[in-house]
C-alpha cells in the first residue's frame, strides 16, 4: 500500500505553490497583452470666460460651485504609438450648489457628474488622472467606454446617418 501524504503537508504544498503568486500582499494578476492605455492629455475648464487651463481656474466660492471641465485624452498602445484621442465633458460641482439649484428649480439631471467637497485642482486633477490610467482596454472602444463612465464622451450621442435607413 502506497504511503498517502498527509493532510499538513499536502497543505504546506499548495500554500507554497500559491504564495508565488502574490507580491506584496497584493494577487499577481496577468494583464492580457496588446492592451491600450488612456493618458490625460490636457484639462481645460469652458466657462462664460472661454477656455481656461485647469491649473489657471479657481471659483470665486470653493465651497459652492460647478464648472465644465473638458478631459482630453490620448490611448497609447504598449510600444508607445498613439492610436487614438477623445475628449470628454465632466461637469465638477459640490453639493452645495447641487442643493441651491435644487431649491430653484426643483430638478436636476445629467450625465457626467464629479461631485467634489470643495475645489481643489490638485486633488481633482490627480483623481482624474489616476481614474484614467485604470482604464485600460483592448482597444479604443473598451478604453472611451470605461473613461465615458467618468464623463460625456465627445460623440455619445452621435446618430451616424447610416443607422437611420
Amino acid at each position: 500500500m502506497q504511503n498517502e501524504p498527509d493532510s499538513e503537508g499536502l497543505f504546506k504544498t499548495i500554500l507554497a505553490s500559491i504564495s508565488s503568486l502574490f507580491v506584496r500582499n497584493k494577487p499577481y494578476i496577468r494583464e492580457p497583452r496588446g492592451l491600450l492605455q488612456p493618458v490625460v492629455d490636457a484639462m481645460y475648464i469652458n466657462n462664460v470666460d472661454g477656455y481656461v487651463d485647469f491649473d489657471e481656474y479657481h471659483p470665486a466660492d470653493t465651497s459652492s460651485f460647478a464648472v465644465r471641465l473638458e478631459l482630453f485624452i490620448r490611448i497609447d498602445s504598449e510600444e508607445g504609438h498613439v492610436k487614438g484621442s477623445a475628449r470628454f465633458d465632466i461637469t465638477i460641482c459640490t453639493p452645495n450648489f447641487v442643493l441651491e439649484e435644487l431649491k430653484e428649480h426643483h430638478f436636476l439631471m445629467g450625465h457626467g457628474f464629479l461631485f467634489v467637497p470643495e475645489y481643489s485642482s490638485e486633488k481633482i486633477k490627480s483623481r482624474i488622472e489616476a481614474y484614467v490610467k485604470n482604464c485600460k482596454g483592448n482597444n479604443v472602444a473598451d478604453v472611451i467606454r470605461r473613461v465615458g463612465l467618468l464623463g460625456e464622451w465627445e460623440d455619445e450621442w452621435e446618430i451616424k446617418s447610416d443607422r437611420m435607413r
